[in-house]
C-alpha cells in the first residue's frame, strides 16, 4: 500500500507540470516505476530525472479525428478555435498525412518506405472522404487519445445540434460519432449494376441507400448560412473548451 501511495504522489507531482499534461497517467506510472528502480526513493531526484526524460520526447503532433453521421462539402471548413474541421479528400490526405510521413521516413530504404505507404493508404483509406477534425498540439504522442477525446466530444455535441437543426426530415438526423461506434452500422445498401437506357452494356456499379439517408445530412453552404444567422458560428472558438454558456 505504501508503495502505491508513493507512486500516486509522484504521478500527482508530474501531472501538475503543465508541459507534461499530454502524457496519460498510466504512461507516467510505468515510467515512474522504472525510474524508482533506477534512482531509489528520492522523490526530487525521480521527478527531476523523469522531467528530463519526458521533455526529450516532446514534439508537435496532429491528430486526425474522423466523424460519422453527416457529410461535409469539399470546400467547407470550420475553425473550432485552433482546430479545423473539413474533408481531406485525396489531395489533403496526400498533403497532410502521406507527405509529412514520407519526409519523416526519408532515410529508410525505398522499398520499405513504399510498403509503409501502402499500409497507411489501406489502413486509413476510410478517412479521406469523411469530416476530419485536425487537432494540432505540442506534447507527447502517447497522450494523443486523452488530449483529443474531450475536444472531439465537445465538437461532436455541437455538430449534433447544428446538423439536427438543419435536417428537413426526422429520419435524416443521425448520431454524430467520432469514436467509430456507429461506423459500419449504416450499411443497408446493396450493389446495383446500372445500364444506360440506350445501351445494353453495364456502365455503372453503385450502392443506393435503402434507408433513405443512412449517413445523415450534409454540411453545405446553405446550412452554414443558417448557422451564421443563428449566431452559432460565433460559438466555434469556445466549443473545444465547452465554454459557450
Amino acid at each position: 500500500m505504501e508503495g502505491y501511495v508513493f507512486l500516486e504522489k509522484i504521478v500527482e507531482l508530474l501531472s501538475g507540470v503543465s508541459e507534461l499534461k499530454t502524457y496519460p497517467d498510466r504512461y507516467l506510472k510505468r515510467l515512474v516505476v522504472d525510474s524508482v528502480i533506477d534512482n531509489g526513493e528520492n522523490i526530487a531526484e525521480i521527478v527531476s530525472a523523469l522531467q528530463r526524460s519526458l521533455n526529450e520526447s516532446f514534439g508537435h503532433h496532429t491528430a486526425f479525428v474522423p466523424f460519422w453521421g453527416f457529410h461535409i462539402e469539399d470546400d467547407i471548413s470550420l475553425q473550432f478555435d485552433r482546430y479545423r474541421l473539413c474533408k481531406l479528400g485525396e489531395e489533403g490526405f496526400q498533403r497532410e498525412i502521406l507527405l509529412p510521413f514520407q519526409q519523416f521516413r526519408a532515410g529508410v530504404e525505398k522499398s520499405q518506405l513504399n510498403d509503409e505507404i501502402k499500409h497507411i493508404m489501406k489502413q486509413y483509406e476510410h478517412i479521406r472522404n469523411v469530416p476530419i477534425l485536425a487537432i494540432g498540439y505540442h506534447g507527447a504522442s502517447e497522450g494523443a487519445k486523452e488530449f483529443v477525446s474531450t475536444i472531439a466530444q465537445h465538437v461532436a455535441e455541437f455538430l449534433q445540434f447544428a446538423m439536427a437543426s438543419s435536417a428537413r426530415l426526422r429520419e435524416d438526423v443521425k448520431i454524430i460519432d467520432h469514436t467509430g461506434t456507429y461506423f459500419g452500422r449504416f450499411t443497408s445498401c446493396m450493389p446495383v449494376l446500372s445500364r444506360d437506357h440506350e445501351n445494353s452494356t453495364p456502365n455503372r456499379l453503385s450502392g443506393p441507400n435503402l434507408r433513405r439517408n443512412p449517413w445523415g445530412p450534409k454540411l453545405t453552404k446553405d446550412v452554414l448560412d443558417d448557422l451564421k444567422d443563428l449566431g452559432a458560428i460565433d460559438l466555434l472558438v469556445d466549443v473545444p473548451r465547452a465554454t459557450m454558456i
